[in-house]
């Protein structure tokens, strides 16, 4: 499985010849390391990615048996005990796509009010950062249009319903139960593909064929 590593490891601390002690190591900057994720970066990945596992950074057991029931590789595995015994993190953080078949996950840690990026594996890995917030700006594109496409659909369920609302009144004096199945199948149909094909789904469809 393919698996990105992000940490710099030129830095003299990852040497395990050179001996730190615990104060030493808690004033170690992230940034030293792992590449920082503003918000624009961070605001893709809750697209390309949307589920999010939280952890503290305590809970080393538990994050430890989300990424091996993720299937993550042995460096990977490495890479987060490596992080988590220089205690530089607050938080971690697993995201990974709506589908459950389909698992490109991503480790990320938070320290303070900043995220960094730790490793991503799976198909993911086989993209880069660009090209993968390329894939996100399109497919907000396609989500506006089958928003859009929604909004019109809807409408038009509404004017054939009130169309025949008032066929059913030019004919009668009130409307029959004919007419009033007749309204109500109009409003049914035109709605339907509304509430099946939301902008939602059309959106990480669209992602999946470069997720998985």
């Amino acid at each position: 499985m393919q698996a990105v590593l992000y940490r710099n490891k030129t830095e003299v601390v990852s040497n395990p010849s050179v001996e730190k002690s615990e104060d030493e190591l808690g004033a170690i900057s992230p940034e030293l390391f792992y590449p920082e994720c503003g918000q624009e970066e961070m605001a893709m990945w809750t697209h390309w990615l949307p589920t999010s596992h939280i952890f503290f950074a305590g809970a080393t057991y538990a994050i430890w048996g989300i990424l091996q029931n993720l299937k993550a590789p042995r460096e990977v595995l490495e890479e987060f005990k490596w992080a988590s015994h220089l205690q530089m993190f607050d938080e971690y953080a697993i995201r990974t796509p709506v589908r459950r078949d389909v698992k490109d996950p991503l480790l990320l840690a938070r320290a303070g009010n900043v995220w960094y990026r730790i490793a991503l594996w799976g198909e993911s890995a086989l993209l880069s950062v660009q090209e993968i917030s390329l894939l996100v700006s399109k497919s907000l594109a396609v989500k506006s249009r089958v928003a859009k496409w929604e909004k019109r659909i809807g409408l038009g369920g509404i004017g054939l319903a009130f169309l025949a609302w008032l066929a059913c009144f030019s004919l009668e004096a009130r409307p029959s139960g004919i007419g009033l199945r007749l309204i109500w199948l109009i409003s049914f149909f035109s709605w339907m593909p509304t509430l099946v094909y939301k902008p939602e789904n059309a959106q990480h469809n669209f992602l999946d064929r470069y997720r998985c």
